[in-house]
């Protein structure tokens, strides 16, 4: 393992003093670290810049723990290529686990945003910069409470988690078993959800997604002479119903789903296809279900070649295998995550003043904008939503627009989108999250912007979890 130590850090340490770790204070440094990194994105495992700033602020964090309680309880490291961790040593034997993910997309960014991509193709659009920002303050929470941690802590910063899957790299390294991890947690940014609102569920959450190619080989010949050909197109376009018909039919035994988007035959109108291929996914929640499809999809691609005197390959990638939440480690964190709600209800009370005056500042603002003639367009969109809270919070009784609760509304089902956090929980038991942005802009979309207030509630949610006995 890359040891990354001791050179004098390249960003100054964030004080943050454990009687003032309120929304006041951190949602700006939230809002900080997020826009710095929107900043910057990078792809795959090609971080460079993205792996200086987070060291350099993990440094910051090992250096304060270092000046009060003496070095060598912040370990700061690199287990394997393009990652970065954080290791808090309270001397236990077991250690929890926050990941988060550092990869951007190959996307053009298109947000009008004065933070917006600065590397031409390339965005965070997926919601990595929040994750990221959400570990690095939980970082600088830690350095204020490190001496009230029941456990040790690891911090996990990883990368291509768009790409081959980072995650299963980190736990190849075997940092899990050398630093004694027996639980990890992650968020992930999800804009179909009310902003602050988390969700999750016990058992399946995501699906594993393998992209599925069925290659058909018959005979070329001219139409008139039919027989003499083997028509790849006729077995393919069989192949196609017959899939989504047996589909269907395991549908009904748990959530599963095999979509194809693309299907191409042929050279000419007059000629008997000699190939055809049909390209799409297969998502799956449960590994028995995923083999049982591939091998029984296999075969029926397998009948309907022979019948049409054709051969077929049928390719199944690997892709990332299903996110299932381990269903004790789930109940213990939303017990946790239930007993912060009603922490945070009493601290509330001792924010409210500071609060009520931020709130008041927010409504001059918004009035001096309205008798200025200026429109809230002309303004930054989030900064004015930010505003329009503070306005909101001033017209309550007490100050303040509470937040969604903690503890996690539970999904109905899971959902069929594919995440490589699955990885980790192959590895060791672990509960991955959704953080609602409350905006609709889906994900990876070349416009995807969210208000970093949102951030809190996962900070909160975190904090809550690293104190877990």
């Amino acid at each position: 393992m890359d040891v990354m130590q001791t050179k004098q850090p390249k960003y100054p340490a964030i004080p943050v003093d454990p009687a003032d770790a309120t929304a006041s204070i951190e949602i700006p440094v939230l809002q900080m670290f997020r826009r710095n990194l929107h900043r910057i994105p990078e792809l795959d495992f090609d971080l460079p810049e993205t792996i200086e700033y987070v060291t350099s602020r993990l440094d910051s964090v090992r250096m304060s723990i270092d000046e009060r309680f003496g070095p060598g309880f912040c370990r700061v490291f690199s287990p394997c290529e393009g990652s970065v961790c954080a290791f808090f040593d309270r001397g236990s034997e077991h250690t929890t686990a926050i990941r988060a993910d550092m990869d951007a997309l190959p996307v053009t960014e298109r947000t009008g945003a004065r933070y917006a991509s600065q590397h031409e193709g390339r965005m965070h659009a997926c919601g990595h910069d929040g994750h990221m920002a959400m570990v690095l303050m939980l970082a600088q929470w830690i350095s204020a409470y490190y001496d009230q941690l029941p456990r040790n802590v690891l911090l996990v910063f990883q990368p291509a988690e768009e790409t081959t899957g980072g995650a299963n790299n980190i736990c190849k390294s075997g940092v899990f078993e050398d630093y004694r991890v027996d639980r990890i947690f992650g968020f992930h940014l999800w804009p179909d959800l009310p902003a602050g609102q988390i969700a999750s569920r016990p058992g399946a959450l995501l699906a594993a997604g393998n992209e599925t190619l069925v290659t058909f080989h018959g005979k070329s010949s001219h139409i008139a002479k039919a027989a003499e050909g083997a028509d790849a197109m006729e077995a393919c376009a069989r192949f196609y119903l017959d899939a989504y018909d047996y589909m269907a039919q395991r549908q009904k035994e748990e959530p599963c789903l095999l979509k194809f988007g693309r299907m191409e035959a042929g050279t000419v109108c007059n000629a008997i296809a000699a190939t055809a291929y049909i390209h799409g996914s297969l998502r799956t929640f449960s590994v028995e279900m995923g083999e049982r499809c591939r091998r029984e999809l296999a075969e029926l691609a397998q009948r309907r070649a022979a019948e049409a005197g054709c051969t077929v390959d049928v390719h199944f990638a690997d892709g990332y295998p299903p996110v299932v939440n381990d269903a004790e480690l789930y109940a213990m964190a939303a017990d946790a995550l239930a007993k912060a709600d009603v922490q945070r209800a009493k601290e509330l009370q001792t924010e409210e003043a500071a609060m009520r005056r931020n709130a008041e500042i927010a409504q001059k603002g918004l009035d001096q904008k309205a008798n200025s003639g200026d429109s809230l367009g002309e303004m930054d969109a989030l900064d004015a939503a930010h505003l329009a809270y503070m306005a909101q919070a001033a017209k309550s009784p007490d100050g303040m627009v509470p937040a969604p609760a903690l503890a996690p509304v539970e999904l109905p089902e899971p959902l069929l989108i594919a995440e490589d956090f699955a990885f980790y929980q192959r590895h060791l038991p672990g509960v991955f999250m959704l953080l609602g942005t409350g905006t609709g802009i889906p994900l990876h979309a070349d416009t995807f912007d969210f208000n970093e207030s949102v951030l809190l509630q996962g900070l909160t949610a975190y904090k809550a979890l690293v104190m877990m006995e």
